[in-house]
Protein backbone atom coordinates (compact mmCIF):
# COMPACT_ATOMS: atom_id res chain seq x y z
CA UNK A 1 0.00 0.00 0.00
CA UNK A 2 1.39 3.62 -1.11
CA UNK A 3 1.91 6.12 1.95
CA UNK A 4 -0.46 9.30 1.73
CA UNK A 5 2.21 12.39 0.88
CA UNK A 6 -0.83 14.24 -0.94
CA UNK A 7 -3.62 16.15 -0.16
CA UNK A 8 -6.48 17.00 -2.24
CA UNK A 9 -9.21 19.28 -0.86
CA UNK A 10 -12.52 19.10 -2.73
CA UNK A 11 -15.43 21.91 -2.34
CA UNK A 12 -18.60 20.66 -2.35
CA UNK A 13 -22.48 22.08 -2.61
CA UNK A 14 -24.03 20.44 -0.78
CA UNK A 15 -27.21 21.62 -1.92
CA UNK A 16 -26.17 20.57 -5.52
CA UNK A 17 -26.53 17.18 -6.17
CA UNK A 18 -24.32 17.02 -8.99
CA UNK A 19 -21.71 18.33 -7.18
CA UNK A 20 -22.43 15.99 -4.45
CA UNK A 21 -22.12 13.21 -7.07
CA UNK A 22 -18.80 14.81 -8.66
CA UNK A 23 -17.57 14.19 -5.31
CA UNK A 24 -18.23 10.64 -5.34
CA UNK A 25 -16.51 10.51 -8.74
CA UNK A 26 -13.24 11.88 -7.12
CA UNK A 27 -13.13 9.76 -4.74
CA UNK A 28 -13.93 6.81 -7.12
CA UNK A 29 -10.31 8.05 -9.44
CA UNK A 30 -8.50 8.49 -6.73
CA UNK A 31 -8.96 4.71 -5.11
CA UNK A 32 -8.17 4.07 -8.64
CA UNK A 33 -5.21 5.44 -9.86
CA UNK A 34 -4.01 7.75 -7.01
CA UNK A 35 -4.21 5.62 -3.90
CA UNK A 36 -1.54 8.27 -2.65
CA UNK A 37 -3.64 11.19 -2.44
CA UNK A 38 -5.76 11.60 0.29
CA UNK A 39 -9.30 13.55 -0.23
CA UNK A 40 -10.44 16.32 1.96
CA UNK A 41 -13.67 17.85 1.78
CA UNK A 42 -15.06 21.04 3.02
CA UNK A 43 -18.52 22.85 2.21
CA UNK A 44 -16.64 26.07 0.89
CA UNK A 45 -13.19 27.60 0.02
CA UNK A 46 -13.33 29.59 3.76
CA UNK A 47 -13.80 26.63 5.77
CA UNK A 48 -10.59 25.00 4.10
CA UNK A 49 -8.07 28.17 4.68
CA UNK A 50 -6.96 27.19 7.81
CA UNK A 51 -5.67 23.89 6.00
CA UNK A 52 -4.04 25.18 2.95
CA UNK A 53 -0.93 24.26 4.57
CA UNK A 54 -1.82 20.76 4.37
CA UNK A 55 -3.19 21.22 0.75
CA UNK A 56 -1.38 19.95 -2.59
CA UNK A 57 -4.16 20.95 -4.77
CA UNK A 58 -7.83 22.56 -4.53
CA UNK A 59 -10.79 21.32 -6.87
CA UNK A 60 -14.65 21.37 -7.04
CA UNK A 61 -17.35 23.74 -7.21
CA UNK A 62 -15.51 27.07 -6.70
CA UNK A 63 -17.01 30.57 -7.38
CA UNK A 64 -14.95 33.32 -8.77
CA UNK A 65 -14.62 34.85 -5.13
CA UNK A 66 -12.65 32.17 -3.73
CA UNK A 67 -10.78 31.34 -6.38
CA UNK A 68 -9.59 34.87 -5.97
CA UNK A 69 -8.93 33.72 -2.53
CA UNK A 70 -6.96 30.98 -3.53
CA UNK A 71 -4.58 31.62 -6.12
CA UNK A 72 -2.21 33.38 -4.37
CA UNK A 73 -1.57 29.86 -2.57
CA UNK A 74 -0.11 28.71 -5.78
CA UNK A 75 -1.94 25.37 -5.36
CA UNK A 76 -3.78 23.83 -9.01
CA UNK A 77 -7.15 24.66 -8.85
CA UNK A 78 -9.90 22.86 -11.22
CA UNK A 79 -13.28 24.50 -10.82
CA UNK A 80 -16.64 21.78 -11.83
CA UNK A 81 -18.95 25.45 -12.33
CA UNK A 82 -19.63 27.19 -15.03
CA UNK A 83 -19.28 30.84 -13.74
CA UNK A 84 -15.53 30.37 -13.49
CA UNK A 85 -14.65 29.21 -16.82
CA UNK A 86 -11.96 30.61 -18.31
CA UNK A 87 -10.40 31.56 -14.46
CA UNK A 88 -8.90 28.41 -13.86
CA UNK A 89 -8.72 25.00 -15.32
CA UNK A 90 -12.78 23.67 -14.96
CA UNK A 91 -14.22 20.67 -16.17
CA UNK A 92 -17.60 21.78 -17.03
CA UNK A 93 -20.81 20.16 -17.90
CA UNK A 94 -21.97 20.52 -21.49
CA UNK A 95 -24.73 22.77 -21.15
CA UNK A 96 -25.83 22.68 -24.83
CA UNK A 97 -25.95 18.82 -25.26
CA UNK A 98 -28.33 18.64 -21.99
CA UNK A 99 -30.57 21.15 -24.14
CA UNK A 100 -30.49 19.35 -27.02
CA UNK A 101 -31.30 16.04 -25.24
CA UNK A 102 -33.77 17.75 -23.34
CA UNK A 103 -35.75 18.65 -26.58
CA UNK A 104 -34.85 15.82 -27.93
CA UNK A 105 -36.79 14.19 -24.98
CA UNK A 106 -39.92 16.18 -25.00
CA UNK A 107 -40.12 15.65 -29.02
CA UNK A 108 -39.95 12.62 -29.07
CA UNK A 109 -43.47 12.07 -26.52
CA UNK A 110 -45.25 14.51 -29.27
CA UNK A 111 -44.59 17.79 -27.44
CA UNK A 112 -44.04 20.60 -29.92
CA UNK A 113 -45.21 23.50 -27.85
CA UNK A 114 -42.07 23.38 -25.87
CA UNK A 115 -41.03 26.29 -23.41
CA UNK A 116 -37.24 26.51 -21.52
CA UNK A 117 -37.81 28.12 -17.93
CA UNK A 118 -34.82 29.03 -15.50
CA UNK A 119 -34.36 31.12 -11.87
CA UNK A 120 -33.04 34.65 -12.49
CA UNK A 121 -30.32 33.40 -10.47
CA UNK A 122 -29.37 30.18 -12.74
CA UNK A 123 -28.91 32.25 -15.97
CA UNK A 124 -24.98 31.17 -16.46
CA UNK A 125 -26.76 27.41 -17.08
CA UNK A 126 -30.17 28.44 -18.24
CA UNK A 127 -29.27 30.18 -21.12
CA UNK A 128 -26.81 27.94 -22.30
CA UNK A 129 -28.49 25.03 -21.81
CA UNK A 130 -31.71 27.36 -23.40
CA UNK A 131 -29.63 27.62 -26.40
CA UNK A 132 -28.87 23.86 -27.06
CA UNK A 133 -32.81 23.14 -26.32
CA UNK A 134 -33.65 26.31 -29.37
CA UNK A 135 -31.16 24.92 -31.61
CA UNK A 136 -32.34 20.76 -31.63
CA UNK A 137 -36.09 22.56 -32.21
CA UNK A 138 -34.81 24.51 -35.06
CA UNK A 139 -33.61 22.08 -36.95
CA UNK A 140 -37.07 20.47 -36.69
CA UNK A 141 -38.70 23.65 -37.76
CA UNK A 142 -39.59 24.62 -34.23
CA UNK A 143 -38.95 27.53 -31.76
CA UNK A 144 -38.98 28.02 -28.12
CA UNK A 145 -40.46 29.39 -25.66
CA UNK A 146 -37.59 31.28 -22.94
CA UNK A 147 -38.83 32.47 -19.84
CA UNK A 148 -36.93 33.79 -16.78
CA UNK A 149 -38.48 34.05 -13.08
CA UNK A 150 -38.33 34.67 -9.76
CA UNK A 151 -40.42 31.59 -8.68
CA UNK A 152 -43.46 32.72 -8.17
CA UNK A 153 -46.56 33.24 -11.29
CA UNK A 154 -46.70 36.53 -12.38
CA UNK A 155 -49.01 37.24 -15.10
CA UNK A 156 -46.16 37.59 -17.62
CA UNK A 157 -45.04 34.07 -17.10
CA UNK A 158 -48.48 32.84 -17.05
CA UNK A 159 -48.80 34.06 -20.39
CA UNK A 160 -45.89 32.46 -21.63
CA UNK A 161 -46.38 28.73 -20.15
CA UNK A 162 -49.93 29.25 -21.96
CA UNK A 163 -47.82 28.79 -24.90
CA UNK A 164 -46.48 25.52 -24.04
CA UNK A 165 -47.57 21.92 -23.32
CA UNK A 166 -44.23 20.91 -22.45
CA UNK A 167 -41.36 22.81 -20.49
CA UNK A 168 -37.67 22.24 -19.76
CA UNK A 169 -36.37 23.73 -17.05
CA UNK A 170 -32.35 24.63 -15.99
CA UNK A 171 -32.71 22.41 -12.43
CA UNK A 172 -34.70 19.70 -10.54
CA UNK A 173 -35.41 22.63 -7.90
CA UNK A 174 -37.10 24.84 -10.85
CA UNK A 175 -38.65 21.61 -11.79
CA UNK A 176 -40.14 21.09 -8.77
CA UNK A 177 -41.34 24.80 -8.10
CA UNK A 178 -43.09 24.70 -11.29
CA UNK A 179 -44.91 21.33 -10.85
CA UNK A 180 -46.03 23.09 -7.45
CA UNK A 181 -47.26 26.11 -9.10
CA UNK A 182 -48.90 24.37 -11.84
CA UNK A 183 -50.95 22.02 -9.23
CA UNK A 184 -51.84 24.75 -7.14
CA UNK A 185 -53.28 26.40 -10.04
CA UNK A 186 -55.62 23.44 -10.63
CA UNK A 187 -52.99 22.14 -13.73
CA UNK A 188 -52.91 18.18 -14.22
CA UNK A 189 -49.33 16.86 -15.00
CA UNK A 190 -48.61 15.75 -17.51
CA UNK A 191 -51.73 15.80 -19.14
CA UNK A 192 -51.69 19.48 -19.42
CA UNK A 193 -48.27 19.93 -19.19
CA UNK A 194 -45.03 17.97 -19.02
CA UNK A 195 -42.23 19.66 -16.83
CA UNK A 196 -38.67 18.23 -17.18
CA UNK A 197 -35.66 19.05 -15.31
CA UNK A 198 -31.68 18.36 -15.21
CA UNK A 199 -29.50 17.26 -12.59
CA UNK A 200 -31.33 14.23 -11.95
CA UNK A 201 -31.28 14.57 -7.88
CA UNK A 202 -32.86 11.74 -6.75
CA UNK A 203 -34.24 12.60 -3.63
CA UNK A 204 -35.77 15.89 -4.95
CA UNK A 205 -37.66 14.16 -8.25
CA UNK A 206 -38.91 11.24 -6.61
CA UNK A 207 -40.44 13.12 -3.26
CA UNK A 208 -42.15 15.77 -5.81
CA UNK A 209 -45.56 15.56 -5.97
CA UNK A 210 -45.73 14.74 -9.39
CA UNK A 211 -41.99 12.58 -9.81
CA UNK A 212 -39.47 14.52 -11.46
CA UNK A 213 -38.04 13.36 -15.17
CA UNK A 214 -34.35 14.80 -15.63
CA UNK A 215 -31.39 14.87 -17.52
CA UNK A 216 -29.00 12.96 -15.81
CA UNK A 217 -25.51 15.18 -16.25
CA UNK A 218 -23.17 12.62 -15.30
CA UNK A 219 -21.97 13.97 -12.37
CA UNK A 220 -19.64 10.87 -11.32
CA UNK A 221 -18.09 11.39 -14.55
CA UNK A 222 -17.41 14.99 -13.60
CA UNK A 223 -15.81 14.42 -10.85
CA UNK A 224 -13.84 11.42 -12.13
CA UNK A 225 -12.74 13.49 -15.41
CA UNK A 226 -12.14 16.57 -13.31
CA UNK A 227 -9.78 14.34 -10.16
CA UNK A 228 -8.22 12.91 -13.88
CA UNK A 229 -6.90 16.83 -14.28
CA UNK A 230 -5.90 17.97 -11.12
CA UNK A 231 -3.57 15.18 -10.52
CA UNK A 232 -2.39 15.53 -13.88
CA UNK A 233 -1.44 19.50 -13.00
CA UNK A 234 0.26 18.28 -9.96
CA UNK A 235 2.57 15.89 -12.09
CA UNK A 236 3.61 18.72 -14.41
CA UNK A 237 1.08 18.27 -17.30
CA UNK A 238 0.16 21.71 -18.47
CA UNK A 239 -3.51 22.87 -18.48
CA UNK A 240 -6.13 22.60 -21.17
CA UNK A 241 -6.91 25.23 -23.40
CA UNK A 242 -10.69 25.10 -23.31
CA UNK A 243 -13.02 23.48 -20.39
CA UNK A 244 -13.24 20.03 -20.43
CA UNK A 245 -17.16 19.74 -21.28
CA UNK A 246 -19.00 16.31 -19.87
CA UNK A 247 -21.99 14.91 -22.18
CA UNK A 248 -25.25 14.17 -20.49
CA UNK A 249 -26.00 10.49 -20.29
CA UNK A 250 -29.65 10.04 -20.73
CA UNK A 251 -33.05 11.56 -19.41
CA UNK A 252 -34.44 9.34 -16.61
CA UNK A 253 -38.36 9.28 -17.26
CA UNK A 254 -40.49 9.30 -14.56
CA UNK A 255 -44.40 10.50 -14.43
CA UNK A 256 -43.77 14.04 -15.32
CA UNK A 257 -43.05 13.50 -18.34
CA UNK A 258 -44.72 10.19 -18.42
CA UNK A 259 -46.91 10.33 -21.30
CA UNK A 260 -47.36 10.56 -25.29
CA UNK A 261 -48.77 13.95 -26.51
CA UNK A 262 -51.44 12.86 -29.08
CA UNK A 263 -55.78 12.94 -29.00
CA UNK A 264 -58.21 10.71 -30.15
CA UNK A 265 -57.48 7.14 -31.53
CA UNK A 266 -53.84 7.73 -31.26
CA UNK A 267 -54.40 8.30 -27.95
CA UNK A 268 -56.36 5.21 -27.59
CA UNK A 269 -53.38 3.26 -29.62
CA UNK A 270 -50.51 4.47 -27.53
CA UNK A 271 -52.46 3.39 -24.20
CA UNK A 272 -53.07 -0.17 -25.48
CA UNK A 273 -49.20 -0.60 -26.54
CA UNK A 274 -48.25 0.77 -22.97
CA UNK A 275 -49.81 -1.62 -21.20
CA UNK A 276 -50.01 -4.70 -23.30
CA UNK A 277 -46.66 -3.73 -25.34
CA UNK A 278 -44.18 -5.76 -23.64
CA UNK A 279 -46.77 -8.86 -23.85
CA UNK A 280 -46.17 -10.91 -26.38
CA UNK A 281 -48.02 -8.66 -28.35
CA UNK A 282 -49.11 -7.42 -32.51
CA UNK A 283 -49.92 -4.51 -33.78
CA UNK A 284 -52.97 -6.27 -35.00
CA UNK A 285 -53.94 -6.20 -31.46
CA UNK A 286 -54.08 -2.44 -31.03
CA UNK A 287 -56.36 -2.43 -34.08
CA UNK A 288 -58.55 -4.57 -32.39
CA UNK A 289 -59.34 -1.58 -30.07
CA UNK A 290 -59.46 1.21 -32.78
CA UNK A 291 -62.83 1.50 -35.01
CA UNK A 292 -60.48 2.54 -37.86
CA UNK A 293 -58.46 1.15 -40.50
CA UNK A 294 -54.97 0.64 -40.09
CA UNK A 295 -53.49 2.78 -43.19
CA UNK A 296 -55.89 5.85 -41.40
CA UNK A 297 -54.25 5.44 -37.48
CA UNK A 298 -51.23 5.02 -39.40
CA UNK A 299 -51.48 8.45 -40.64
CA UNK A 300 -52.78 9.85 -37.90
CA UNK A 301 -49.45 8.37 -35.46
CA UNK A 302 -47.31 9.95 -38.14
CA UNK A 303 -48.92 12.89 -38.08
CA UNK A 304 -49.61 13.79 -34.13
CA UNK A 305 -45.72 12.03 -33.11
CA UNK A 306 -44.34 11.83 -36.37
CA UNK A 307 -43.37 7.94 -36.30
CA UNK A 308 -45.39 4.70 -37.02
CA UNK A 309 -47.38 2.32 -34.56
CA UNK A 310 -44.37 -0.18 -34.84
CA UNK A 311 -41.70 2.47 -33.78
CA UNK A 312 -43.80 3.20 -31.09
CA UNK A 313 -43.94 0.07 -29.94
CA UNK A 314 -40.86 -0.78 -30.76
CA UNK A 315 -39.57 2.95 -28.36
CA UNK A 316 -41.66 1.57 -25.32
CA UNK A 317 -40.02 -1.99 -25.25
CA UNK A 318 -36.27 -0.71 -25.48
CA UNK A 319 -37.28 2.27 -23.29
CA UNK A 320 -38.03 -0.15 -20.61
CA UNK A 321 -35.38 -2.39 -21.42
CA UNK A 322 -33.23 0.31 -20.76
CA UNK A 323 -34.37 0.70 -17.24
CA UNK A 324 -34.34 -2.82 -16.46
CA UNK A 325 -30.62 -3.05 -17.40
CA UNK A 326 -29.85 -0.29 -15.51
CA UNK A 327 -31.49 -0.81 -12.62
CA UNK A 328 -31.66 -4.78 -12.13
CA UNK A 329 -29.54 -7.45 -12.25
CA UNK A 330 -31.94 -9.83 -14.70
CA UNK A 331 -30.22 -11.85 -17.18
CA UNK A 332 -30.89 -10.00 -20.53
CA UNK A 333 -32.47 -13.46 -21.52
CA UNK A 334 -35.12 -12.75 -19.21
CA UNK A 335 -35.50 -8.85 -19.84
CA UNK A 336 -35.88 -9.74 -23.62
CA UNK A 337 -38.99 -11.81 -22.24
CA UNK A 338 -40.20 -9.05 -19.89
CA UNK A 339 -40.39 -6.39 -22.82
CA UNK A 340 -42.05 -8.65 -24.71
CA UNK A 341 -39.22 -11.08 -26.95
CA UNK A 342 -39.94 -14.64 -27.06
CA UNK A 343 -36.42 -15.14 -28.83
CA UNK A 344 -32.89 -13.30 -26.87
CA UNK A 345 -31.24 -12.86 -30.20
CA UNK A 346 -33.96 -11.06 -31.61
CA UNK A 347 -34.20 -8.70 -28.81
CA UNK A 348 -30.44 -8.22 -29.01
CA UNK A 349 -30.76 -7.70 -32.11
CA UNK A 350 -33.65 -4.60 -32.02
CA UNK A 351 -31.89 -3.17 -28.65
CA UNK A 352 -28.43 -2.79 -30.87
CA UNK A 353 -30.15 -1.07 -33.47
CA UNK A 354 -32.33 1.33 -30.94
CA UNK A 355 -29.68 2.09 -28.79
CA UNK A 356 -26.43 1.59 -31.48
CA UNK A 357 -24.75 -0.59 -28.54
CA UNK A 358 -25.68 -4.19 -27.14
CA UNK A 359 -27.60 -4.98 -23.92
CA UNK A 360 -24.52 -6.46 -22.46
CA UNK A 361 -22.45 -3.69 -23.02
CA UNK A 362 -24.83 -1.04 -22.51
CA UNK A 363 -25.15 -2.26 -18.87
CA UNK A 364 -21.85 -2.78 -18.32
CA UNK A 365 -21.12 0.81 -19.84
CA UNK A 366 -24.12 2.29 -17.37
CA UNK A 367 -22.32 0.25 -14.58
CA UNK A 368 -18.93 1.91 -15.21
CA UNK A 369 -20.67 5.32 -15.15
CA UNK A 370 -22.63 5.13 -11.85
CA UNK A 371 -19.07 3.91 -10.36
CA UNK A 372 -16.90 6.35 -12.07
Amino acid sequence: MQPIHLTLGVVVAPALAFSMRAALGVQQYLQQHRPEVRMLVVQSADSMHPRIPEMSAVMGYINPEEIAQLEPTGLPIVSIASRTAGLVPCVLTDHDLIGRMGAAHLHERGFRRIGFLHFAAEKHLGEPRAQGCADWLDEQGLSLTRMAWAGDLTPTLGSQLALCDAVMTASDSGARRLIEIMLAAGRTLPRDMAVLGVDNDESMCMLASVPISSVDTAGERLGYEAARLVTALLDGDPPPSQPVRIAPTHVVTRASTDVIQCDGYVRQAVEVIHRWGCEPFHIDQVMEHIPISRRTLEKQFRQQIGRTIHQELTRHRMEQARVLLEQTDLPVAQIARRCGFSEHTRFTAAFSTYHKIPPAAYRKSHQTLAQA
